[in-house]
């Protein structure tokens, strides 16, 4: 669900984006992918913190990233350059890791109240 709710939905703006930020067709695709790719690598990271600190932690750290990340992106100053593609992919980079802590939360969560043929192949316990 982080994934979808960080990654994707940025597609159905990404015309309005690039108009308003004067951003290149390059740069905003990148904006769109770098998110993934952040939250994929770090996916194994905040599982381990998680085992480590405790979920509620790393979902509560997920949940400042993601604040922060889209305060990066709705405070990005349009036509300045290095510092506009600076903020908005940094802040899409932001987002990825907090889709990363939000993921050790769900999946063990999910699984501890729900049936095990009730929750996807990805969450089940061996």
């Amino acid at each position: 669900m982080n994934f979808w709710l960080f990654a994707q939905t940025l597609l159905n703006v990404i015309p309005g984006i690039r108009g308003q930020l004067g951003v290149e067709e390059t740069l905003a695709n990148l904006a769109v992918s770098i998110t993934s790719l952040f939250s994929g690598i770090f996916i194994v990271v905040a599982g381990g913190l998680a085992d480590r600190l405790g979920r509620a932690k790393i979902l509560y750290l997920g949940i400042c990233l993601s604040i922060a990340g889209s305060l990066l992106i709705a405070l990005t100053t349009e036509n300045l350059g290095g510092l506009t593609s600076a903020m908005l992919l940094g802040g899409r980079v932001v987002q990825g890791l907090s889709a990363a802590y939000a993921r050790p939360w769900l999946c063990p969560s999910t699984s501890e109240g729900t049936a095990p043929a009730r929750f996807p192949a990805a969450c089940r316990r061996n």
